[in-house]
């Protein structure tokens, strides 16, 4: 009997087991060859930093960049963004001097948007009376202390630009303009107010992202051919918040490159997260590739083990409109991809796969493993019919 946290936690149309049209089942579990670089100091950069003011883009009010040097006296929003955040432990931000000495801490909160890629941070800032730049500060998780100064000097002026933003428009449009303005912008500054409440100067603990026991096994046809692959790992997250621990995996041609990609079939999360949109309920049941819990956004409680399940199969497969079995559509393949099933090849064509988890977070290889031209031979050959 399978584990529980591998049962369709998510699936109501059924695509595990007898519903897939071609019976499956697990085969022997092995361990996914952990190849995850250690994350270092020298993985950190400073990549971004800007001023930025309230205006009324496309009928919504919302910070956007501004034009030129900021205004000495002016509060702006400021939106910054680092890259090799894994290397650290916490981050702060400061206005320095020419001669490097401190002006004043940035009161920023780390903006958790669950998506991969740099982190950014959002707060608001005061602009001083003289030039300054913005340097980073922060101990790796080793114990090292990092610096990294913007390459950007800002040089303030005086006095504020006009900032009003409808010159030129005839009187009532600019009047109607202005009034949905000042009735959004409160709403919005109040927003970015309590999102850096707390914060004043203390350093931001950056959470991290714990990936562990990665293991993998063939999805067996009924008479035992591999058909699919079957990932499961576990994850554990040290603050409660947003997140995307998604799971992306490729097999390799011999130069090392990417070949055939795989379908996700279906995904499971045990425990269930939280819906971004709606905190207090259990995300909904989604089945299927495009919105499958692995790629999906949703609220993790920190330091609450999760265990997660995706089945995959050859990238040419789908399922059907019914929702119940499965079905050939290789039209889904690039023309690489299209031309690798084509070729011929014997039953016991093995390939590697190269697999990570949360942006790289956690990075890994499988060897020895069937290539997907193989497993959708044995898919045809278990009955596989196409989807048209």
């Amino acid at each position: 009997m399978l584990p529980s946290y591998l049962i369709a936690l998510l699936a109501t149309a059924g695509l595990a087991g007898q519903s897939s049209g071609i019976d499956f089942q697990s085969g022997p579990v092995r361990a996914v060859q952990d190849m995850t670089a250690s994350a270092t100091a020298d993985d950190v950069e400073f990549i971004h930093f800007d001023f930025q003011r309230l205006g009324l883009y496309e009928l919504t009010v919302h910070y956007g960049p501004i034009d030129g040097e900021p205004s000495i006296g002016v509060q702006y929003g400021v939106e910054t963004s680092i890259e090799g955040e894994a290397a650290l432990k916490d981050v702060g931000f400061d206005a320095i001097d020419p001669a490097g000495v401190t002006i004043q801490r940035l009161v920023v909160a780390r903006q958790a948007t669950g998506s991969p890629g740099p982190s950014e941070f959002l707060g608001l800032m005061t602009v001083p009376d003289r030039p300054f730049r913005i340097r980073l500060s922060g101990e790796t998780i080793d114990g090292r202390r990092v610096r990294r100064i913007f390459q950007r000097r800002f040089d303030p002026t005086t006095p504020p630009p006009d900032d009003r933003p409808y010159l030129g428009l005839p009187p009532e449009t600019a009047a109607a303009l202005q009034r949905m303005f000042d009735a959004q912008a409160p709403g919005i500054v109040a927003e970015r107010q309590a999102l850096i409440a707390g914060h004043g100067s203390e350093r931001i603990v950056l959470p991290r992202t714990i990936v562990s026991n990665v293991l993998y096994a063939p999805l067996l046809s009924k008479g035992g051919r591999p058909i699919g692959i079957r990932v499961t790992y576990e994850v554990t997250f040290s603050q409660s918040g947003q997140y995307t621990p998604a799971l992306s995996i490729h097999a390799m041609r011999n130069a090392g490159t990417r070949a055939n990609g795989m379908y996700i079939l279906k995904s499971t999360i045990d425990p269930r997260p939280h819906a971004v949109q709606a905190p207090n309920h259990e995300a909904e049941n989604v089945v299927g590739q495009l919105l499958q819990p692995a790629t999906a956004d949703f609220l993790y409680v920190g330091d609450k083990m999760y265990r997660f399940a995706v089945d995959l199969v050859p990238d040419s497969v789908r399922v059907d409109k019914r929702g119940t079995n499965l079905c050939s559509q290789p039209r889904a393949l690039d023309r690489d991809a299209a031309a690798t099933l084509a070729e011929p090849s014997t039953p016991d064509t093995q390939s590697s796969y190269r697999l990570s988890i949360d942006d790289q977070t956690y990075e890994g290889a499988i060897a020895d493993f069937d290539d997907p031209a193989t497993l959708y031979r044995n898919l045809m050959a278990e009955g596989l019919q196409s989807c048209q």
